[in-house]
Protein backbone atom coordinates (compact mmCIF):
# COMPACT_ATOMS: atom_id res chain seq x y z
CA UNK A 1 0.00 0.00 0.00
CA UNK A 2 1.27 3.02 -1.08
CA UNK A 3 1.33 6.49 0.56
CA UNK A 4 -1.37 7.67 -1.53
CA UNK A 5 -3.82 4.71 -1.39
CA UNK A 6 -3.39 5.50 3.10
CA UNK A 7 -4.37 9.52 2.00
CA UNK A 8 -8.21 8.91 1.10
CA UNK A 9 -8.51 6.63 3.41
CA UNK A 10 -6.90 8.84 6.52
CA UNK A 11 -9.02 11.36 5.34
CA UNK A 12 -12.24 9.83 5.11
CA UNK A 13 -11.16 8.29 8.98
CA UNK A 14 -10.94 12.44 9.69
CA UNK A 15 -13.91 13.05 8.20
CA UNK A 16 -15.73 10.61 9.91
CA UNK A 17 -14.61 11.48 13.22
CA UNK A 18 -15.25 14.90 12.61
CA UNK A 19 -19.04 14.06 11.95
CA UNK A 20 -19.12 11.81 15.04
CA UNK A 21 -18.04 14.46 17.21
CA UNK A 22 -20.57 16.74 15.92
CA UNK A 23 -23.16 14.48 15.94
CA UNK A 24 -22.63 13.47 19.53
CA UNK A 25 -22.05 17.22 20.47
CA UNK A 26 -25.18 18.47 19.07
CA UNK A 27 -28.68 19.03 20.52
CA UNK A 28 -29.91 15.86 19.77
CA UNK A 29 -27.00 14.60 20.97
CA UNK A 30 -26.50 16.21 24.35
CA UNK A 31 -30.32 15.88 24.87
CA UNK A 32 -29.87 11.77 24.54
CA UNK A 33 -27.10 11.67 26.98
CA UNK A 34 -28.66 13.99 29.52
CA UNK A 35 -32.17 11.39 29.23
CA UNK A 36 -29.70 8.64 29.65
CA UNK A 37 -28.35 10.77 32.98
CA UNK A 38 -31.56 10.85 34.31
CA UNK A 39 -32.85 7.14 32.91
CA UNK A 40 -29.63 5.83 35.38
CA UNK A 41 -30.75 8.33 38.06
CA UNK A 42 -34.53 6.96 37.92
CA UNK A 43 -33.67 3.40 38.37
CA UNK A 44 -31.24 4.15 41.51
CA UNK A 45 -34.25 6.04 43.03
CA UNK A 46 -36.58 3.34 43.20
CA UNK A 47 -36.71 0.04 44.36
CA UNK A 48 -39.42 -0.92 41.41
CA UNK A 49 -41.62 -2.92 44.06
CA UNK A 50 -44.36 -3.43 41.86
CA UNK A 51 -42.57 -4.96 38.61
CA UNK A 52 -40.45 -7.07 40.67
CA UNK A 53 -43.58 -8.30 42.12
CA UNK A 54 -44.87 -8.69 39.16
CA UNK A 55 -42.18 -10.70 38.08
CA UNK A 56 -42.36 -13.11 40.54
CA UNK A 57 -46.07 -13.68 40.76
CA UNK A 58 -45.18 -14.30 36.68
CA UNK A 59 -42.30 -16.66 37.35
CA UNK A 60 -44.64 -18.67 39.95
CA UNK A 61 -47.33 -19.26 37.68
CA UNK A 62 -44.82 -20.35 34.71
CA UNK A 63 -43.21 -22.88 37.41
CA UNK A 64 -46.63 -24.21 38.19
CA UNK A 65 -47.49 -24.46 34.34
CA UNK A 66 -44.32 -26.54 34.49
CA UNK A 67 -45.61 -28.78 37.04
CA UNK A 68 -43.24 -27.25 39.55
CA UNK A 69 -44.41 -26.39 43.44
CA UNK A 70 -43.67 -22.40 44.09
CA UNK A 71 -42.88 -21.48 47.10
CA UNK A 72 -43.40 -17.32 47.23
CA UNK A 73 -42.27 -15.39 49.84
CA UNK A 74 -42.22 -11.69 49.37
CA UNK A 75 -40.14 -10.83 46.45
CA UNK A 76 -38.59 -14.20 46.90
CA UNK A 77 -39.41 -17.60 45.57
CA UNK A 78 -38.44 -21.26 45.90
CA UNK A 79 -38.99 -24.12 44.04
CA UNK A 80 -36.61 -27.31 44.53
CA UNK A 81 -33.16 -26.25 44.83
CA UNK A 82 -33.72 -23.06 43.76
CA UNK A 83 -34.22 -20.03 45.94
CA UNK A 84 -34.26 -16.79 44.05
CA UNK A 85 -34.70 -13.34 45.48
CA UNK A 86 -35.86 -10.63 42.45
CA UNK A 87 -34.12 -7.73 42.45
CA UNK A 88 -34.57 -4.37 40.68
CA UNK A 89 -31.83 -5.74 37.66
CA UNK A 90 -33.34 -8.75 37.56
CA UNK A 91 -36.76 -7.13 35.82
CA UNK A 92 -34.16 -5.69 33.40
CA UNK A 93 -35.88 -2.03 33.77
CA UNK A 94 -32.22 -0.76 34.39
CA UNK A 95 -31.81 -2.03 30.51
CA UNK A 96 -34.87 -0.66 29.03
CA UNK A 97 -34.20 2.63 30.86
CA UNK A 98 -30.96 3.03 29.38
CA UNK A 99 -31.92 1.93 26.02
CA UNK A 100 -34.53 4.00 25.49
CA UNK A 101 -32.99 7.15 25.02
CA UNK A 102 -30.61 5.80 22.53
CA UNK A 103 -33.86 4.46 20.43
CA UNK A 104 -35.73 8.19 20.41
CA UNK A 105 -36.02 10.03 17.13
CA UNK A 106 -36.52 13.54 16.94
CA UNK A 107 -37.87 13.14 14.06
CA UNK A 108 -40.75 10.96 14.13
CA UNK A 109 -44.06 11.27 16.41
CA UNK A 110 -44.31 11.28 19.94
CA UNK A 111 -46.90 8.38 19.21
CA UNK A 112 -44.63 6.78 17.00
CA UNK A 113 -41.78 7.07 19.57
CA UNK A 114 -44.02 5.87 22.37
CA UNK A 115 -44.83 2.60 20.22
CA UNK A 116 -41.38 2.28 19.39
CA UNK A 117 -40.64 2.27 23.31
CA UNK A 118 -42.89 -0.03 24.23
CA UNK A 119 -42.56 -2.51 21.53
CA UNK A 120 -38.77 -2.59 23.34
CA UNK A 121 -40.22 -2.81 26.53
CA UNK A 122 -42.30 -6.07 26.07
CA UNK A 123 -39.74 -7.75 23.94
CA UNK A 124 -37.19 -6.79 26.15
CA UNK A 125 -39.50 -7.91 29.44
CA UNK A 126 -40.43 -11.37 27.07
CA UNK A 127 -36.82 -12.22 26.65
CA UNK A 128 -36.14 -11.37 30.05
CA UNK A 129 -38.97 -13.77 31.93
CA UNK A 130 -37.10 -16.59 29.91
CA UNK A 131 -33.92 -15.42 31.05
CA UNK A 132 -35.12 -15.51 34.89
CA UNK A 133 -36.87 -18.87 34.36
CA UNK A 134 -34.27 -21.02 32.43
CA UNK A 135 -31.55 -20.55 35.45
CA UNK A 136 -34.27 -21.05 38.06
CA UNK A 137 -35.37 -24.36 36.34
CA UNK A 138 -31.06 -25.58 36.32
CA UNK A 139 -30.92 -24.57 39.22
CA UNK A 140 -33.85 -26.27 41.27
CA UNK A 141 -32.32 -29.45 39.52
CA UNK A 142 -29.00 -28.63 41.14
CA UNK A 143 -27.47 -26.96 37.91
CA UNK A 144 -24.89 -23.86 38.01
CA UNK A 145 -26.47 -20.51 38.45
CA UNK A 146 -23.68 -19.20 36.92
CA UNK A 147 -23.55 -20.32 33.72
CA UNK A 148 -27.38 -20.88 33.61
CA UNK A 149 -28.23 -16.90 34.66
CA UNK A 150 -24.78 -14.94 35.41
CA UNK A 151 -22.84 -15.87 32.35
CA UNK A 152 -26.02 -15.12 30.31
CA UNK A 153 -27.15 -12.21 31.79
CA UNK A 154 -23.46 -10.61 30.91
CA UNK A 155 -23.78 -12.26 27.58
CA UNK A 156 -27.04 -10.25 26.96
CA UNK A 157 -27.00 -7.11 28.96
CA UNK A 158 -23.63 -4.96 28.12
CA UNK A 159 -23.44 -6.50 24.69
CA UNK A 160 -27.10 -5.49 23.84
CA UNK A 161 -26.55 -2.02 25.56
CA UNK A 162 -23.49 -1.92 23.26
CA UNK A 163 -25.06 -2.51 20.26
CA UNK A 164 -28.16 0.20 20.95
CA UNK A 165 -25.51 3.02 21.66
CA UNK A 166 -23.78 2.10 18.23
CA UNK A 167 -26.79 1.76 16.31
CA UNK A 168 -27.20 5.51 17.98
CA UNK A 169 -23.76 6.67 16.61
CA UNK A 170 -24.42 5.83 13.24
CA UNK A 171 -27.92 7.32 12.91
CA UNK A 172 -26.44 10.45 14.10
CA UNK A 173 -23.57 9.97 12.21
CA UNK A 174 -25.61 9.17 8.92
CA UNK A 175 -28.15 12.60 9.62
CA UNK A 176 -24.96 14.83 10.35
CA UNK A 177 -23.13 13.30 6.96
CA UNK A 178 -26.66 13.48 5.34
CA UNK A 179 -26.52 18.00 6.21
CA UNK A 180 -26.34 20.01 3.17
CA UNK A 181 -23.30 21.18 3.61
CA UNK A 182 -22.20 25.54 3.53
CA UNK A 183 -20.23 25.90 0.19
CA UNK A 184 -17.54 28.30 0.46
CA UNK A 185 -16.17 30.00 -2.19
CA UNK A 186 -12.62 31.69 -2.57
CA UNK A 187 -12.51 35.43 -2.74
Amino acid sequence: MSDSDSAPKASKLKESFRALLSAVSSGRGLATLLVFGCAVALFYSLDWVWLRTLQVETLAALLGAFGHSVLVQGLELKTGAAWVTITPECTYIDWILCASPFLWRFEKSLGANLSRLALLAAAVSAVNLIRTLVPILVSAKGGSWFWAHDFVDYLLWYPGLAGVILFWVFALVRAEQSKPRKEVHAG
